[in-house]
């Protein structure tokens, strides 16, 4: 038997079940949902990554700079394995620099004063932060003799899921 042609309003023309429209929508959104997952853990694994990378080059600016200060300085007292007062150039000028651990906001941070003499007393401004969430911050004296020093600065984060450890040893004392 011929099938008669379907008319202006689809009278009498064979369609789609409900069903099969039902199995078709629920099919889309369950590829729909597998797509729009992967797209978030991708951008989520992107984050970290992103994040890690930042801490890592922030880190590694600060013990650059760190270092530099070392370098340059005529005097370096060692005070603790967390902190070391510098007298170093700083905004052309030579000045006294104290870097140290210090906790704000429940948080340890490494931090920089600037200080000055003062009446034969050297004194500081308060900290400012150059890392936050530090685990440790370690100076110490390489060789006997004083004259190299290493930094090793540990960082820990939820996000880094392990520590991050940049250590530097500058080449000696500034002359």
């Amino acid at each position: 038997m011929k099938q008669k042609p379907c008319k202006i309003y689809f009278k009498n023309c064979q369609g789609f079940t409900l069903l099969e429209n039902l199995i078709a929508i629920l099919l889309l959104a369950v590829v729909s949902m597998l797509i729009l997952k992967t797209i978030l853990l991708f951008n989520d694994s992107l984050e970290k990554v992103d994040y890690r990378v930042g801490v890592m080059q922030d880190s590694q600016l600060v013990a650059d700079y760190i270092v530099e200060k070392i370098e340059m300085a005529k005097e370096i007292e060692l005070l603790s394995e967390s902190r070391i007062n510098l007298y170093t150039i700083y905004k052309d000028e030579w000045q006294w620099i104290s870097f140290e651990e210090y906790y704000s906001g429940g948080l340890r941070k490494l931090g920089r004063s600037i200080g000055h003499e003062e009446n034969g007393l050297i004194i500081y401004k308060r900290p400012t932060a150059l890392i936050e969430k530090i685990n440790k911050l370690e100076f110490g004296w390489l060789s006997t003799n004083e004259e190299l020093i290493y930094l090793r600065i540990k960082i820990t984060d939820d996000l880094l899921n392990n520590q991050l450890i940049i250590s530097a040893n500058p080449l000696g004392k500034g002359e």
